[in-house]
């Protein structure tokens, strides 16, 4: 889905065109950035862990592959779909760089 997007990082690495043998139609033409601005993506980090520390994954007596080799938890998701869907559901754009292209 997200490869019908017209999304590219700073590197200029375009999705479309990474994932073009499974983009069969080209959908938009406008072309912007959107980057979560670092802030953001530390509280992020942050509310993320301190929800594992309460979870099975981050017990130092477990074993599994959701976490890496520092330690942290970064696959399994702490939160319910339900609540995970609240929480994105309308994004606030004050916290992104918009930019065009």
């Amino acid at each position: 889905m997200a490869a019908r997007l017209n999304i590219s990082g700073h590197d200029a690495k375009n999705l479309r065109r990474a994932w073009a043998n499974n983009d069969a139609a080209a959908v938009g033409r406008t072309r912007v950035a959107i980057d979560v601005r670092p802030d953001v993506l530390d509280d992020d980090v942050r509310k993320v862990d301190a929800e594992h520390e309460a979870m099975i994954w981050t017990h130092p007596g477990m074993s599994t592959y959701c976490r890496n080799a520092s330690g942290r938890v970064f696959s399994a998701m702490p939160w319910r779909f339900v609540d995970y869907w609240r929480m994105t559901h309308d994004p606030d754009v004050r916290q992104y760089r918009l930019t065009t292209a």
